[in-house]
């Protein structure tokens, strides 16, 4: 399956337009995942210290946000940014109140963004760790 820049993930809707060029790596699909599903690579350390920089998670983009539960690490693309970003779920009392936090207690920035200012562009399954 494709490692993908968080740039084109960003740009992810119901129709896929990632190309080829969109690819930087290849890495095995675990058969659990379906064929859209895809892999980024982590950047910063805002889901630090359960996910580290260059380790690589697999995104499966077949979801739908009724399926989503409380807790959940989700792969977002909020309406002005052009990267998509990685979060954990957090929900409140209905569909209307999802927020979006990172895991890192210390990152600077734990101001909680509401999901709907955002298209979910995936869940996260699991992660590959490289060690070379």
């Amino acid at each position: 399956m494709p490692v993908i820049s968080w740039v084109a993930a960003g740009s992810f809707s119901d129709v896929m337009p990632v190309t080829i060029d969109d690819v930087i790596d290849w890495i095995p699909r675990p058969q659990h995942l379906s064929k859209r599903a895809f892999g980024l690579i982590i950047q910063g350390r805002s889901m630090w210290p359960e996910f580290k920089p260059d380790e690589i998670i697999y995104v499966e983009p077949e979801i739908s946000p009724w399926d989503l539960k409380d807790g959940d690490l989700v792969v977002i693309h909020c309406t002005d940014d052009k990267q998509a970003t990685f979060k954990q779920l957090i929900m409140g009392n209905g569909p209307e109140d999802m927020y979006l936090k990172p895991l890192n207690p210390d990152w600077p920035d734990q101001k909680i963004v509401p999901m709907g200012e955002c298209m979910l562009v995936g869940i996260v399954d699991s992660k590959v760790t490289r060690y070379r």
